[in-house]
């Protein structure tokens, strides 16, 4: 029975094999250059002869007669990959692998009620809306220190992340800092000027989506690398962790809403990816191995 992997680009073996850099560190000075270069370098080579594998796997696949795979790297692998990711760079891929494009959540939820309204109030008082989010691997600290910093400046804000905030939190925000549940963001790309996200591979597809630039906060190794793609092309500005406070993050802000150029480069990925389906184009490989099986 064939496994199907439907993945990210990001830190697989046909990426190993082709990164030149990894953003482990921020920067551009020499000693940043020459670690992110080496690192890349002893991970591919590592990749390449490691064999350990999760003791489970190994126990199962005895058990059900299977011959597991010999490198550590081909047993995180399927028959047939598909790699639901946005493609800004002539990577190639092993024939095992196929491009289908971004596949990022369209939740069934509508729009609260109040989000057209309170877009609106902003429109008529000339204030940017911007959306925040950090997805599940952020923490309350550097939430409300990016909540802390947007709420000087003058923007309307829509951030679905109450999960990282407690009721003495929020008075403290702002009238002009809204904080939700949930939200399906998909449907805010006509509403919002600029996204504030933490670099999540889906996420960062929805920005894309969306045509407006953002500030991207990495916060693992993934999401730096899906942060760093976006701004070589030029439609974002990326910041670590450290960096998401004080002149840093606002000098960030006002790049993402009024630098014509990086406002430009998010209209053309948004050309880019439209019309590309990463559903449909992986049910279409599926349904292509079924049956010519």
């Amino acid at each position: 029975m064939p496994l199907v992997y439907v993945k990210p680009f990001a830190y697989s073996w046909p990426h190993l094999r082709q990164a030149s850099s990894l953003p482990l560190l921020a920067g551009q000075g020499r000693f940043t250059r020459t670690f992110n270069t080496t690192a890349a370098h002893l991970l591919r080579e590592t990749a390449r002869y490691a064999t350990l594998k999760p003791r489970a796997l190994v126990r199962v696949a005895a058990e059900n007669g299977v011959r597991p795979a010999r490198r550590t790297i081909d047993a995180m692998d399927g028959d047939l990959n598909l790699v639901a990711s946005i493609r800004l760079r002539p990577y190639l891929l092993p024939p095992h692998y196929r491009w289908v494009g971004p596949i990022y959540a369209r939740l069934g939820h509508e729009l609260p009620a109040e989000v057209p309204t309170l877009v609106e109030k902003a429109r008529k008082r000339r204030r940017p809306v911007v959306y925040f989010a950090m997805g599940s691997s952020a923490n309350r600290e550097i939430v409300l220190g990016v909540l802390h910093e947007l709420s000087r400046l003058p923007v309307t804000v829509l951030a679905p992340v109450s999960r990282y905030l407690g009721p003495q939190d929020h008075a403290g925000l702002g009238e002009h800092v809204h904080v939700f549940e949930l939200l399906p963001a998909h449907l805010l790309g006509d509403l919002i000027d600029a996204s504030v996200i933490h670099g999540g591979e889906g996420t960062v597809q929805t920005a894309a989506i969306s045509g407006r630039p953002f500030v991207g906060i990495g916060l693992q190794v993934e999401q730096r690398w899906n942060v760093d793609e976006c701004v070589r092309f030029g439609n974002a500005v990326g910041l670590t962790p450290g960096q998401a406070h004080g002149e840093p993050l606002r000098r960030a802000f006002e790049a993402v809403l009024h630098d014509p150029a990086l406002r430009a480069r998010a209209r053309e990925l948004r050309r880019l990816l439209s019309g590309i389906d990463g559903a449909q184009n992986a049910a279409d490989h599926v349904h292509a191995l079924i049956t010519s099986a």
